[in-house]
């Protein structure tokens, strides 16, 4: 089920998006169109990444499953910026096979 309301503030260029409730607890999805064409769905978790507080230089993981039609763009981000990622430090992964997204990455 999900629920609807108009978000107020220009959220890209030009658009206005409808905010979504996910599936899954705590999450909430942005959709930019009224209305979908037939045989496309709003992207949404299966599920999502897990907060995670460790100490500096340590080691961490965070994975996510999306689903959508067409195939959701994943992109990561900390308090609201896009990660900028940096071989040596943070690496995004896809496994095909598990249709999991993997952040990988030292603090």
């Amino acid at each position: 089920m999900w629920k609807r309301s108009k978000v107020t503030d220009q959220t890209a260029e030009g658009q206005m998006g409808i905010r979504k409730k996910s599936k899954v607890p705590g999450v909430m999805i942005m959709q930019f169109k009224e209305e979908l064409p037939e045989g496309m769905t709003t992207p949404d978790f299966t599920r999502k990444p897990i907060a995670l507080t460790i100490q500096e230089g340590k080691f961490a993981v965070f994975k996510a499953k999306i689903v959508g039609n067409p195939t959701p763009t994943v992109t990561w981000s900390r308090a609201s910026e896009e990660i900028i990622f940096h071989p040596n430090v943070c690496e995004p992964k896809y496994d095909k096979t598990s249709q999991e997204h993997t952040l990988e990455g030292v603090n």
